[in-house]
């Protein structure tokens, strides 16, 4: 099943924080974040059930660059909305 990524105003406010957060501390760091990033929301474009269900129907994939989860929910069946999570 393909699926289609929704992302949260405030996880878009996050992932852009983050980027310049790690931008500043090295120049292309903020870029690296971003491609890991994509690469997390591939895989859970791919087997989205795969990761732990923490609450009801809210999913959590691992870290991303230190501080950061992505967590997700399924809307409908065949989107997925995706917000962030800084836990340090």
């Amino acid at each position: 099943m393909s699926y289609m990524l929704i992302i949260e105003r405030a996880a878009e406010d996050d992932i852009l924080d983050a980027f310049y957060w790690y931008e500043e501390r090295l120049e292309g760091l903020g870029f690296r974040y971003l491609d890991e990033l994509n690469s997390v929301f591939d895989r859970i474009i791919s087997n989205p059930e795969t990761y732990q269900e923490v609450e009801s129907g809210i999913r959590r994939s691992v870290r991303v660059s230190g501080n950061w989860r992505v967590t997700f929910k399924f809307e409908g069946p065949d989107a997925i909305a995706i917000d962030s999570e800084d836990y340090h």
